[in-house]
Parts: structure tokens; sequence; C-alpha cells
């Protein structure tokens, strides 16, 4: 029993906060990652930049020399070009406009969500702690004023803007937070998700 109490007091601690943000920001970062690698493969099995190399090659040789060789070359390479084109239509659309490597990874990773929005949760109990402690000294600061004052100093004010936005992203739709997932993540930010173009 005692053993029990003092574990819950351990996980209350402030400094096991900061580990287990740093484990769930981990987790997540690899998450990213992978995203990361998904996106880059479907964009090299989309790229047609070999056929396209291929056939501006083919029409700058026949437009040199104008032999029936050169001409063959340059229709086979159009052709080809159109094949791979018709071949990969689907899966470039998917990739460029449609939603391909959000299908892929989440069938990868189905709990990545859970995942994100336990970052956001520790970054949450992290801000309330600091909050806590701003506020404390915020109040032996402002000695004579009354609470309201002092929960409106902005130091107080800043940290509770951060509890305020993490409960929004807490709260928010899968679709916000996929697009804050590819965003990236950042410990530092006290909004809990940083947009960074990856």
């Amino acid at each position: 029993m005692i053993a029990e109490l003092s574990e819950r007091v351990r996980e209350s601690l402030p400094g096991n906060i900061d580990k287990k943000l740093a484990a769930a920001l981990a987790e997540v970062r690899r998450l990213n990652e992978r995203c990361a690698a998904i996106k880059s493969e479907l964009a090299r099995k989309t790229d047609l930049s070999y056929f396209e190399a291929k056939t501006k090659s083919a029409s700058a040789a026949y437009a040199k020399s104008s032999e029936p060789e050169d001409l063959e070359r340059l229709v086979l390479a159009k052709m080809i070009h159109e094949k791979a084109q018709e071949r990969l239509a689907g899966l470039s659309r998917a990739y460029h406009y449609g939603d391909a490597v959000r299908q892929q990874f989440q069938s990868e990773n189905p709990a990545w969500k859970q995942k994100v929005l336990a970052v956001l949760q520790r970054k949450l109990e992290k801000a309330k702690a600091e909050l806590e402690t701003v506020t404390a000294s915020e109040a032996e600061r402002l000695i004579g004023y009354e609470t309201e004052e002092i929960e409106n100093s902005p130091p107080v004010r800043r940290v509770a803007n951060a509890i305020r936005r993490l409960e929004f992203q807490l709260k928010t739709n899968d679709e916000i937070l996929w697009s804050n997932f590819v965003s990236g993540v950042d410990d530092d930010a006290d909004s809990g998700m940083k947009f960074p173009m990856a």
C-alpha cells in the first residue's frame, strides 16, 4: 500500500511529466518519420521524370538528325511515357490530390491518434503544473493585489493561453489532428503542435 502510494506521488512529480513527455514525443517523432518515408516512397513511385527525360532526349536527337531511327526512338519514348502515365494515373492522383499517404500510414499505424493525443495530454499536464508555479510566484511578487489582477498578469495569462490552446487541440477532429501531425511536432512549443513545412 505504501509502495503504491509513493509510486503515485512519484508519477505526479513535474520531473516525471518531462520524462513521460519526452517518451511520448519520441514515439510521435518516429511515426512522423515513417509518414515522411511513406510520402517519399509514393513520390518516387509516381515520378515520371525518367520517361520525360527519355522523350526529351529522343525529341532532341530527332530534331537534330531527322533520321528514321531517331524518329522510331522518339515515337517509342512517347508511347512508353504515355503508357507509364496511364499506369500510374490512379496512384498519382491519390498521392497528389487524395490521401494515399494518410491511408497507407494509418493502416500501418492504427494507434497514431492516441499517440499524438498522449503528447498533447502530457503537454497539458506540464502547462497546468507550470501555471500553478507561475501563479504562486506572481502572487508572491504582487502582494496586496487581488486574485483577478494576479490572474491577468502577463506571465499567468501566457501559460493560461497555452493551456486553452492545448485543450482545444485535444478536442479537434481527425482532419485537423492529422494536419497538425503531418506538419510536425515541437516539444518546446507551448501550443502543442508546431506547423513547420516538412
